[in-house]
């Protein structure tokens, strides 16, 4: 029982998973979604007001993601009620729209799924893992410096009692 942290990249040659507790106290593996990319998604719910609606995303969410004309919002929006339907349209790097097809006017509830790129591993899809360790050992310079300086001082530490 504890904690893991692990700086740099976890490969798995088998699955990985939650173990949870059912019910009658039986445990379940829950297991993770994987993608070609390396992706952050967030949920969330909005109404249509007349058949329209904006979508704000959460800017800690966006503090975390690349949004770009290469690395657009991917948008999942799934309507709650009765309507002609929807689209989303102008997707932007901060939200998106939600319209009901038709010109439609509805006023009903929806549920919304976003999937952008992790901020620094925009680029890997199917990747290597030495493609993938370039784009960690990037990030990790940009957002955890005094990890990678914690890091050094240990190795310097373990060397220092592998002379003794």
């Amino acid at each position: 029982m504890g904690n893991v942290l692990i700086t740099g990249n976890f490969a798995v040659q088998g699955t990985k998973s939650a173990e949870v507790k059912l019910a009658d106290g039986t445990p379940a593996l829950m297991y993770c979604e994987e993608a070609t990319g390396v992706y952050f998604v967030d949920y969330g719910e909005g109404k249509l007001v007349e058949g329209k609606a904006h979508i704000t995303l959460d800017p800690e969410y966006l503090q975390t993601v690349t949004i770009n004309a290469q690395n657009p919002i991917l948008a999942f929006v799934q309507v709650e009620g009765n309507c002609k339907g929807v689209y989303v349209t102008d997707k932007t790097a901060t939200g998106f729209d939600v319209d009901e097809l038709q010109g439609g006017t509805s006023n009903v509830s929806f549920a919304y799924r976003v999937v952008c790129k992790r901020k620094y591993f925009s680029s890997l899809h199917m990747s290597t893992p030495q493609a993938a360790n370039v784009d960690s050992q990037h990030m990790m310079a940009k957002e955890w410096p005094e990890e990678i300086t914690r890091e050094q001082q240990m190795a310097a530490r373990m060397r220092a009692i592998g002379k003794r």
